[in-house]
């Protein structure tokens, strides 16, 4: 069985291994490779000292204990040489070797965005993540990140409240028990979408394997969107590997001086694309995928189609009016037609162009305003 020394050679290279694609041109395959005597191994100056070191100790039977276990958890498990193998994870300089994966999801064909930020967000960006998931999806969107806490569960969770698709590239394997409270959200998943890992089913997370994950978040995904991000929060390796992969990169703005905002703001002088409504998006990509997004969606509230966390309302009393930020409540009060342009209101000069865009994703976010196709918005109630 092939499949049982492509797990080999995993445990054998280890994982976002950069020389394993040059090492299976050269030896055609990983059974190839562990029918290879030491001494041509060593001549090829393919292996480091600690790789030849396991090919030697390694048994095979490590491989078919994780392949019986996988068989046990219903994991399935996808090589390189496989068709349903992702040409973005393919194109990758460190690829995995296998990956495994849970549920009945078709990578090949979904337009996937993903959502990233930190795990301890701020009030604005925990409705942020919740708000812009549901709408995206209820479009035709999948939604991916990591699963961990803060953003990434608010967007997943945004994402299923309209049976959205969703995808979460585990930074352990499937079988481990990784943050119990999210348990319930990753069987929802299952579903309509799929958990993925690089590594085996009983894998424990750690320092190296979420920064790794974060390449195969950003691969599987046409953009990805930074909801918030500090100077040094662990969002930015995301988003640096969606540069360096030439994907889009969309930035929520965040306002100046705020240190949650630190990383992301700078996203937006490095070249990143700042995110004001999710008209943009489907503009975008409506075009070249007509058969999954729905471009009327965009203009339209994303109502949950089974319980879940309620949206913000439509009608905003005083109350809710009194909770938004000072720059949001003068665009507010500003807005005295029912439809209007951001254009109009910033020859007003009540407000500079950098906050009147920051205060309009606030309003749109919180339920106050709607975005409509023209580049237009509409005043909720």
């Amino acid at each position: 069985m092939e499949l049982e020394y492509w797990i080999w050679l995993q445990c054998v290279l280890g994982f976002a291994n950069r020389r394993f694609s040059r090492i299976l041109e050269r030896f055609s395959s990983p059974r190839k490779i562990y029918e290879t005597d030491y001494a041509s191994l060593c001549a090829s100056r393919l292996f480091t000292k600690t790789e030849l070191s396991h090919i030697e100790e390694t048994p095979v039977e490590r491989a078919r204990q994780i392949l019986a276990r996988c068989r046990e958890e219903g994991i399935e498990i996808v090589t390189y040489s496989d068709k349903s193998y992702p040409e973005s994870f393919r194109a990758l300089a460190d690829p995995p070797i296998v990956f495994y994966r849970n549920g009945r999801f078709d990578l090949s064909d979904e337009v996937i965005l993903s959502i990233v930020g930190p795990r301890l967000p701020s009030e604005y960006g925990k409705k942020a993540a919740f708000s812009i998931a549901a709408r995206l999806a209820h479009g035709g969107f999948a939604i991916a990140n990591g699963g961990a806490l803060g953003i990434d569960s608010l967007a997943l969770k945004g994402t299923l409240s309209v049976s959205g698709k969703a995808v979460a590239v585990l930074g352990c394997g499937l079988a481990y028990d990784y943050l119990k409270d999210l348990a319930q959200m990753r069987r929802q998943i299952l579903a309509d979408g799929c958990l993925l890992s690089e590594y085996p089913p009983d894998y424990p997370p750690s320092k190296i394997t979420f920064p790794l994950r974060n390449r195969l978040v950003a691969a599987l995904s046409k953009a990805v969107i930074v909801v918030e991000a500090s100077a040094h929060s662990g969002t930015l390796i995301t988003a640096r590997n969606a540069l360096e992969q030439g994907k889009a990169l969309y930035v929520i703005p965040g306002m100046p001086g705020l240190k949650q905002y630190a990383g992301s703001n700078r996203l937006l002088l490095d070249g990143a694309r700042p995110l004001l409504d999710t008209v943009d998006l489907f503009a975008e990509y409506a075009p070249r995928y007509p058969h999954k997004l729905d471009l009327a969606a965009a203009s339209e509230p994303a109502l949950p189609r089974k319980p879940a966390r309620a949206e913000p309302p439509a009608s905003p009393g005083r109350a809710e009016v009194s909770a938004l930020s000072e720059n949001a409540k003068k665009l507010y009060d500003s807005i005295h037609t029912k439809t209007f342009l951001l254009e109009a209101l910033a020859a007003a000069k009540t407000l500079s162009v950098p906050e009147l865009l920051v205060a309009a994703t606030e309003l749109e976010l919180q339920g106050f305003i709607r975005a409509v196709p023209g580049g237009r918005y509409t005043r909720c109630g």
